[in-house]
């Protein structure tokens, strides 16, 4: 089971997986100095400073990725 740790401004959520690249591409050129990719974590735990610090879970549904440009963490 992979886990995703993120913070709310690096990933945009869940994306179909035959729509992936071409919203990793948009979000490429949009910002260049990231590099957004596809991650397949069954869990995704975003930080998001409204909460006051707590890390709010996400599951990942059947046929999706998530789109993110924070790095790998195992």
């Amino acid at each position: 089971m992979k886990t995703l740790y993120t913070n709310i401004s690096d990933h945009i959520g869940q994306v179909k997986i035959e729509e992936a690249q071409a919203e990793i591409d948009r979000m490429n050129k949009q910002d260049p100095n990231r590099n957004w990719r596809a991650d397949d974590s069954e869990f995704l735990y975003c930080y998001d400073e409204t909460d006051e610090d707590v890390h709010n879970p996400a599951t990942l549904s059947p046929g999706y990725v998530w789109i993110t440009c924070t790095k790998e963490q195992n």
